[in-house]
């Protein structure tokens, strides 16, 4: 998300809803933080409450699985019934996995859509 580009509230809620609409609630977004690096130096990073009320509109309209990038914040996989962390990242580094081999919530038996398995 860069400020002043495509961080409005309207354009994310916009985009929320397509995916939902046209896509499905289990197909994961990542709302990424923006660095004023390289070719871009004259806008400024973007604000971790940027990104966290983008992440509470997904939630609010039902996306399972929303993660914030680039910054050390929601990079883990949640369940979606019962909020267990399931996943648990550092950068792209897994640190922790509790997925059951049947793809299913420890806590709850909520049905996980992911694809793969964990090689810890």
């Amino acid at each position: 998300m860069i400020p002043t580009h495509n961080d409005n509230i309207e354009q994310v809620t916009s985009f929320i809803k397509w995916v939902k609409d046209e896509l499905n609630e289990e197909i994961p977004i990542h709302f990424s933080r923006f660095h004023p690096d390289y070719k871009l130096q004259n806008v400024d990073a973007t604000t971790p409450e940027t990104l966290q009320k983008a992440r509470e509109v997904a939630l609010k309209f039902g996306m399972k699985y929303v993660y914030l990038g680039n910054i050390r914040l929601y990079e883990d996989t949640y369940c979606p019934k019962c909020n267990e962390i399931l996943i648990k990242r550092h950068g792209f580094f897994v640190s922790d996995y509790k997925v059951t081999k049947d793809k299913k919530c420890p806590n709850c038996g909520e049905k996980i859509n992911i694809v793969g398995e964990f090689r810890g």
